[in-house]
């Protein structure tokens, strides 16, 4: 380490020594549990940071936590925004802050936490090192028993040939946590779960953090003689009460099962032949043999995934606020006229009139106006008032209730403001990619991009600044469990049971596209005598010059592409795209970039539902601005089983 970092670090370290010995008066105290759940950290993903605060004195106490990630490169400057919690203890009581950030990997980074009191000043204050990045797959083992746990290692890590485990060693990593994560967002960097301990052991929260990693994108592993609930024999609870019991009451032992962008999987017992088969080609990476490139497709291990927020960043395409400036046709025509008036009109009526000394006059007030009138057409456009947009979509399936929610909020504003968002609690930031970069800034930057201060809470708020006629979006993940989902019965009549109303609705299989228009709370259909188009004929579409329609929102094998269009076919794609922002929203847009192989596309999820609605919005506000709002919901149930 050079000289004058050594320095830094010494003195940021003496620092909070010395201003630690202050805060020793106080009987607050704060320290940092973990950074990364496990802590196991991975780019582009939010990082579980998880701050214990204590009052140990005999008075409540009432102060802010302030959480950040601080680099000692540039002169300990946060690196990301800095989180604030508000508190108020009792007397010994102890609390734990659960904070998802995006933490930057960095040599010199540490997570910083404090607290302050009424007046601003510190009464506590703990610092941790970020650590480094987990290369490799991380693979949780949640078990019974430390045996149990040997013997999973030993299935995973030394079975299979010397260079299978030689490779398997370096790919992939093995933890052990304690406990559940705390919320499904805490899961994000595991990429594979294996339960193999008591599900009493895990309390309701934990449970539905586990269902939502599993919707989010994670691998579950379930062992059922170590779960001991009897799941299987009794549907007597809940599905919020139960450990996945929806799941493993539907799906054979040994059958990969989708579930959202994640995989399921159960097996009888560890000394399961295919429990052994489903770990073998895991981390072996390419060049594997024959025999565990069949286990890999047999298990389904490689799927192509889909854009998060490709359905909600379409809504807001074609629903939310835009600015409308003038095109270059338009500026050009103006150009144009613009000439034509001082070069012709002018000095012709000057010429006529013998006063050809007035253009020194007469052309700078023409051009004055003329800048005045462009600036009066080009602002008739523009909205009027601030504007705050919610386009939120729910993936959700067709067994059960809870639903993963992906929201872009958009913020807009007529005039130079700092705008205070408001937004609920229980939603989370999540990095967004734009061409390959991310909007959160580099270990050696910062972003203005981002809110710099995030208070967190029962509500979820930011001031964001924004120029005139401009507009900031945040992209939020959260989840929430509806009353019921949509399901098709024995009879093939469909059920809505998730107590929204859809004002568009379809269902969608590899062969049609069934129109169920305005599907109501409660309603019940049956497909067999509902208007319907062919598959075929509704998707396919080429990407096209401006922007592309979304693909599907499920994974697809990597066989399934589009099929070739001809030019005449391109070019009235063309057309009808051009004419989109002039035309009501159809819902039927969503499926138009989905793969015109209806049957490589829906060779895993065999049909999928889409009911557009103005209900289950995130019902945000703008502090101290009354706001123009549109809000909308997309929700998108998948069926893996279709007759």
């Amino acid at each position: 380490m050079p000289k004058p970092i050594r320095l830094l670090f010494f003195l940021f370290l003496s620092t909070i020594f010395v201003n630690g010995a202050r805060c020793a008066e106080t009987a607050v105290s704060v320290k940092i549990l973990q950074v990364g759940y496990q802590g196991v950290l991975t780019n582009n993903s939010v990082s579980l940071v998880q701050v214990e605060v204590r009052n140990s004195g005999a008075q409540p106490i009432t102060f802010e936590l302030r959480v950040k990630e601080a680099n000692l490169d540039a002169r300990a400057q946060p690196i990301t925004g800095t989180y604030t919690l508000p508190y108020t203890l009792g007397a010994g009581e102890t609390q734990t802050a659960n904070i998802a950030m995006h933490v930057i990997i960095a040599e010199h980074s540490v997570i910083f936490a404090e607290a302050v009191d009424s007046t601003g000043h510190t009464i506590a204050r703990a610092a941790r090192s970020t650590g480094t990045k987990t290369d490799g797959q991380v693979i949780a083992l949640l078990c019974a028993t430390p045996e149990i746990c040997k013997t999973i290692q030993q299935e995973i890590l030394f079975t299979g040939s010397p260079e299978e485990q030689a490779r398997k060693s370096r790919n992939l990593r093995l933890i052990q946590p304690a406990e559940g994560a705390p919320m499904s967002w805490a899961w994000s960097a595991v990429t594979m779960a294996v339960m193999a301990e008591p599900a009493s052991r895990f309390t309701l929260a934990e449970r539905e953090a586990f269902e939502g990693y599993l919707h989010r994108g994670g691998r579950v592993v379930l062992v059922q003689d170590q779960l001991q609930d009897g799941v299987l024999k009794t549907s007597d609870k809940t599905s919020a009460e139960q450990l996945l019991g929806v799941y493993r009451r539907q799906v054979p032992f040994g059958k990969p099962f989708v579930v959202g962008a994640g995989q399921f999987i159960q097996f009888p017992s560890v000394n399961n032949k295919e429990f052994v088969d489903f770990f073998r080609p895991l981390g072996t990476g390419d060049g594997a043999s024959d025999e565990l490139e069949a286990l890999t497709i047999r298990f389904q291990h490689v799927l192509r995934g889909n854009d998060t927020y490709a359905q909600a960043s379409w809504l807001m395409t074609r629903l939310g606020t835009t600015f409308h400036f003038p095109g270059f046709y338009e500026l050009l025509c103006w150009i144009i006229g613009y000439l034509l008036l001082v070069g012709v009109v002018n000095f012709i009526s000057l010429r006529r009139m013998g006063r050809q000394e007035w253009g020194w006059i007469t052309i700078p007030v023409i051009a004055v106006l003329f800048s005045i009138l462009l600036y009066a057409v080009s602002a008739r456009n523009h909205p009027k008032n601030f504007g705050l947009d919610e386009m939120t979509v729910y993936r959700m399936d067709n067994l059960s209730s809870l639903a993963m929610s992906e929201s872009k909020i958009r913020v807009s504003s007529p005039v130079r403001a700092t705008v205070h968002a408001i937004l609920p609690g229980d939603l989370v930031q999540f990095v967004q990619q734009q061409n390959g970069i991310d909007f959160f800034p580099a270990a050696n930057g910062v972003n203005r991009r981002e809110p710099r201060n995030i208070r967190i809470g029962k509500h979820w708020e930011a001031d964001m600044f924004l120029r005139r006629w401009s507009y900031h979006d945040l992209f939020m993940q959260g989840q929430k469990r509806f009353a019921g989902t949509v399901y098709r019965d024995a009879v093939g009549q469909l059920h809505n049971e998730t107590g929204l109303n859809y004002q568009q609705a379809i269902m969608v299989d590899q062969d049609d596209v069934f129109l169920l228009n305005n599907f109501a709370a409660g309603a019940v259909v049956d497909l067999a005598h509902v208007p319907r188009e062919t598959y075929r004929e509704n998707a396919g579409w080429p990407a096209l010059q401006e922007s592309n329609y979304p693909g599907p929102p499920f994974a697809v094998l990597n066989g399934a592409e589009k099929v070739p269009n001809s030019e005449d076919a391109r070019h009235r794609f063309e057309l009808e795209f051009q004419a989109l922002p002039k035309q009501a929203f159809a819902i039927k847009e969503l499926i138009r970039g989905w793969p015109a192989d209806g049957e490589n596309t829906f060779s895993r999820t065999k049909a999928v539902f889409l009911g557009f609605s103005e209900e289950a919005t995130l019902d945000g506000k703008l502090q101290d601005h009354d706001a123009s709002r549109k809000a909308y919901s997309l929700t998108i149930v998948t069926f893996e089983e279709w007759p």
